[in-house]
């Protein structure tokens, strides 16, 4: 694979799976990117659980009264036919909205689990930028040709160091923030399987 100091240049000077300045792996790291973004849009809008979590509580909490007071009634010496039929149904709305909570819920996991899944693939693009760019410090000549230049070889070196400190910025935001979507994942669960 072809590439010289104007490709590690233009790959200093990037953003991104841009920082990468070898075409094959660029390519196929670009078009996980984009599965990335994808995926991140997935779960702008799914938004945020907490409501849905909080509101599930609460119906919950809701049956739980209902529950109370059916068996009141039926303690009672003379239950009221109509009193419980209201409170069961009371009771089957309340647990029609928790299923459309669940079912929004675990959408949500399904959609993080596929932005962590992208996530990781992108940091395994960018440790195998890492590994060909440790290659290239250790070969210059793959990129300048025999007998370079010690200018040339500073240059590489430069460039180099400033990839590899962005990858590994990126390759840490995205380490981040798959973590914080796994503690949001297991929040999620939890939620789901109160009853």
């Amino acid at each position: 694979m072809s590439y010289n100091l104007n490709d590690l240049s233009a790959a200093a000077a990037s953003e991104g799976v841009n920082l990468i300045p070898f075409p094959d792996l660029r390519g196929d790291a670009t078009s996980i990117s984009d599965q990335v973004n994808r995926k991140k849009e997935d779960m702008q809008r799914e938004g945020d659980m907490d409501p849905f979590i909080q509101q599930k509580k609460n119906l919950l909490s809701d049956i739980k009264e209902y529950n109370g007071k059916i068996e009141s009634e039926q303690k009672d010496g003379f239950p009221r036919k109509e009193k419980i039929e209201e409170y069961e149904k009371e009771i089957k709305d309340r647990n029609a909205r928790i299923k459309d909570i669940n079912l929004r819920m675990q959408s949500a996991l399904d959609s993080a689990a596929a932005l962590i899944t992208a996530r990781a693939m992108l940091r395994e693009y960018f440790s195998k930028a890492l590994s060909q760019l440790s290659d290239l410090s250790s070969n210059p000549e793959r990129a300048l040709g025999s007998n370079p230049s010690d200018d040339d070889k500073k240059k590489l070196e430069d460039y180099v160091k400033e990839i590899r400190n962005k990858i590994e910025a990126n390759a840490k935001t995205h380490q981040d923030e798959e973590n914080r979507l796994n503690q949001n994942r297991e929040k999620i669960k939890a939620a789901l399987e109160i009853t």
